[in-house]
Parts: C-alpha cells; structure tokens; sequence
C-alpha cells in the first residue's frame, strides 16, 4: 500500500499526494488538492478561447490570422480574423483595472458572440486575472472570474450563471 492510498484509506487526508517528481522540491510529492467542479468547467469552457498567457503582439496576430481593424477612443486596437473573430488590445482598460500604469487588457471575441474572455496583465506582461462569458445552447450564460496563481495557473474565483427567462 502506497502512501496516497493509506491516506485515502484512512479518510486522514483527503488530499492526494503526487507522485510527479518536482525539482523544486527535493524529492518531496507536491500536494494537489482535487478540482472543484467549478474549475473544471471552467477547464472545458476556456478550450474555446484563443488568449494564453502572454500580450499578443503584432506578428502573433498576422500569423493567427488576426488583421488590425482600427483604433477606438480609448486607445485601444481591434484585430479582426476571416472568421470574424476579434481581439482587441487596451492600455487605458488595464491600467485601469489594476491601477497600474503599463497594464493592458486583451479581449477575444468570437463571431458567433458565444464566448468573450478578457485577460488583464501587469506592466511586465504578467497576466494577474481574467474574466470569460459562454453562451451554452440551452441560452444560458456562464461568466467566470478568475487569478493566476504564483506558477500561472488559472484559478477560478468566482462563477455566476445567467438563464434565459423561460426558465
């Protein structure tokens, strides 16, 4: 019997310990605490999204497709693809939202309109947070906010779910 299933066992800790080896660590198994049902859909929903981790910058864009579309009052700049899907880049917005003067706020839009996902970043181009809307095709809509965590992974924060008046 390993260790993780002593633990199990025994309803001592219902944590699981990995076994992934972790350089950091000295040898020790990281803990993993088990996803929320939360996180997962959020997992799920967030594949349809084309933002990641880093500012897109202008050859990005062209290499994805993206062409510049124009430029709006506040500063910021719509990129729009053949599909038309837009992704559009703001200063103003992320300075804003964090207080931080250098910040920027991406935002991806699909044509259909069904999923929106804006990702703030810091000054150095760190993303700190993120908001994503699905519209599910039973009409209701799910809005996620979420944080980066120390090893940038995408934490949820907060998940509300908007339905249609019929319901």
């Amino acid at each position: 019997m390993n260790i993780n299933e002593i633990g199990h066992s025994q309803h001592i800790n219902k944590y699981k310990l990995s076994g992934d080896y972790d350089p950091k660590s000295n040898g020790v198994p990281a803990l993993k605490f088990p996803k929320t049902s939360s996180q997962k859909t959020f997992e799920q929903d967030i594949q349809n999204a084309k933002l990641d981790d880093r500012i897109p910058n202008k050859v990005v864009l062209n290499k994805m497709g993206y062409k510049q579309s124009y430029y709006d009052k506040n500063g910021g700049v719509t990129y729009q693809n053949n599909e038309g899907e837009t992704i559009r880049i703001c200063g103003f917005e992320g300075a804003f939202a964090t207080g931080l003067e250098g910040s920027t706020s991406v935002q991806y839009s699909s044509k259909d309109g069904k999923t929106k996902q804006t990702v703030i970043y810091d000054p150095a181009g760190n993303p700190l947070k993120g908001y994503l809307s699905v519209k599910h095709d039973d009409g209701s809509i799910v809005k996620y906010q979420y944080e980066y965590d120390m090893d940038g992974n995408k934490q949820v924060k907060s998940v509300t779910t908007e339905y249609p008046n019929d319901y």
